[in-house]
């Protein structure tokens, strides 16, 4: 039965977390056991690993808590692990649900004669995930009833669910379920090695919805989710033989078609077509949308991941500059800038000189209190020829072209401004965040920036907030050097988005961070899907055993606030508080009344 088991892939850094956090669980589950107690996670190709040993254990068996997250033949001599090995195997064979006790013959322990209980712990598909040992000496009869064994058991179920949840995040789309950008790329490296092994093409599709920021915006952020949901689905209802679906960011999707050449790849983008041509129903009204889509091939366009998908990307460009509505294949003849980014561009180089920019302001509410502790700030632009332009369509531009440096610097000293304002008028002190770009994030200059700001304008540090995005901390080892120097000016740190970009829980115990801001794509289903609810209850958890302060975004109902409250989230921002406003009517709502 060397199949009836589960392997979970982790890193190494989640899966140390996982072990700690179960060991504080099971210390408190197992107090009563005076006995020398372990459990063993069984893996593939008939491996166990210890995860955890109560004190008694650590001493009998002569271990340490280095031995946790250990195979046994890597903590023990040939002897005994041939013998554990032996009866585990049996166990497995025998497909036991009851408590078995059994005798070890020559294991060096400080019991001279001894005997081990074991109990095997399965999931609703009756795979072994784990075996507690209970070492005990030979003449004790004590054992646990069969309520004991019942509450042992469920304890190790949602162990084994909690690491279950932790690795689903970290590879897929939690609003969508479809596989992220980081599941992408891995999953593409290793398709291009057995491409390049079994010498077969593969075609990528860049899809992206049209006007799906109208949409977005006209019917609001609850609709453009469910929106997302769907497409999902739609595109993988397509009738095809082998192929892959990844939301990587906002409304853009990518597909991965493995042994097909141009010609079939252009078939598969017409049955993605003709997928859209059913309305999406929402709320009972229909709603049509049509995608764009940009395709490059291996090994025509490119031998890595990077290189296809940015094709991919490129020719999504030209399709997106001629109407959008259809596909077009990458070639050399094609520009990757469009003309109207060109022209967007121009027009976002001269909007600080014409003070075209400007800053709204989110509140940020304190959840068991009602009252407005902080605010977000968020930039806006509005151009006299584009009107009101959507900071999805600026911000990338801005990034590209590095003008994000001085635009971000004008937004952190117009909050700067603000803040002065606000004291000298008498307000109440209240935090406002800042959003800096990874590209920013990591500018040499920044702490010099930001400290010449705080002097400028004399305002208390502990009034600014610094918002970083997942992605922008890739670079383990510059991000935690810019994020102590933030620290010493004594600015607090945000994580914006938790969950939906590098989600590695590494950085969650090395950086000096304040606060998790749990992503609207969470929220938005919290009530009536019980995963959306049991991640954000984890992440609550995950942030409080840290230390840290949890935002929720995106709440439009009182309902998705009441729920919020319930798990101990200390602030929210959304709709149902207020949408984003510009000074005037920040001052007049919520700041007027204290004087």
């Amino acid at each position: 039965m060397g199949n009836n088991v589960i392997q979970f892939k982790h890193s190494n850094d989640i899966d140390y977390f996982i072990l700690m956090q179960g060991k504080n669980l099971f210390d408190r589950a197992f107090k009563r056991i005076t006995d020398s107690l372990v459990i063993i996670q069984v893996e593939e190709e008939n491996r166990f690993r210890y995860v955890y040993a109560n004190k008694y254990a650590l001493e009998s068996l002569c271990l340490t808590e280095h031995s946790l997250g250990k195979l046994i033949e890597d903590v023990h001599d040939e002897g005994m692990t041939i013998a554990m090995k032996r009866e585990l195997k049996r166990l497995m064979e025998d497909e036991t649900e009851e408590m078995t006790r059994f005798a070890f013959d020559g294991i060096n322990t400080k019991d001279s004669v001894f005997e081990v209980i074991l109990l095997p712990v399965k999931n609703e598909e009756e795979l072994i995930l784990y075996f507690v040992g209970w070492i005990k000496k030979a003449d004790d009869n004590q054992m646990l009833d069969r309520s004991e064994q019942k509450l042992l058991q469920d304890i190790m179920i949602q162990y084994a669910k909690s690491k279950e949840l932790i690795h689903f995040m970290l590879h897929h789309d939690l609003l969508t379920g479809l596989y992220n950008r980081k599941a992408l790329f891995n999953n593409m490296d290793m398709e291009l090695e057995k491409a390049r092994s079994d010498d077969y093409e593969i075609a990528i599709l860049y899809i992206d919805l049209d006007r799906f920021k109208l949409f977005n915006e006209s019917m609001g952020y609850f609709m453009g989710d469910q929106l997302l949901r769907n497409v999902g689905d739609r595109l993988l209802s397509i009738e095809d033989s082998n192929y892959s679906v990844y939301r990587i960011s906002g409304d853009n999707y990518v597909i991965i078609l493995p042994r097909l050449n141009r010609d079939a790849a252009a078939l598969f983008a017409t049955k993605v077509y003709a997928s859209f041509d059913e309305p999406f129903v929402i709320n009972q009204q229909d709603y049509f949308i049509t995608p764009s889509i940009g395709i490059s091939i291996y090994p025509l366009d490119g031998l890595d991941s990077e290189t296809l998908i940015r094709k991919a990307d490129g020719a999504l460009y030209q399709v997106k500059a001629s109407g959008g509505g259809h596909f077009q294949f990458y070639s050399n003849a094609l520009h990757e800038h469009l003309p109207n980014v060109f022209k967007m561009e121009a027009k976002l180089r001269r909007a600080l000189e014409r003070n075209e920019l400007s800053i709204y302001f989110q509140p940020q509410i304190d959840l068991q209190t009602g009252k407005i502790t902080s605010f977000e700030a968020l930039l806006r632009w509005h151009n006299p020829a584009l009107g009101f332009v959507s900071p999805a369509e600026f911000i990338p531009i801005a990034e590209d072209t590095g003008l994000i440096i001085p635009i971000g610097e004008w937004v952190i000293e117009e909050v700067c401004r603000v803040i002065k304002l606000w004291t000298e008028k008498g307000y109440e002190p209240v935090k406002v965040a800042v959003n800096l770009s990874p590209k920013q994030f990591l500018q040499p200059t920044l702490q010099d920036v930001i400290q010449s700001l705080l002097t400028k304008y004399n305002i208390a540090p502990s009034l600014l907030e610094i918002e970083i995005t997942e992605g922008a901390m890739q670079d383990t080892s510059e991000a935690l050097k810019m994020l102590n120097k933030l620290k010493w000016l004594g600015v607090s740190i945000s994580v914006d988005d938790f969950g939906t970009g590098y989600s590695s829980l590494s950085y969650l115990k090395q950086f000096p961070l304040d606060t998790l801001k749990i992503d609207r794509s969470f929220v938005s289903e919290v009530l009536s899907d019980h995963k959306d609810a049991a991640i954000i209850t984890t992440i609550i958890y995950l942030a409080h055993s840290l230390g840290l302060e949890v935002i929720a975004e995106g709440v439009e109902t009182e309902a998705q606030a009441e729920f919020l409250r319930s798990v101990k989230c200390e602030k929210a921002q959304g709709f149902y508080y207020s949408k984003p406003l510009p000074i005037s009517e920040i001052e007049e709502r919520y700041f007027m009344n204290q004087i």
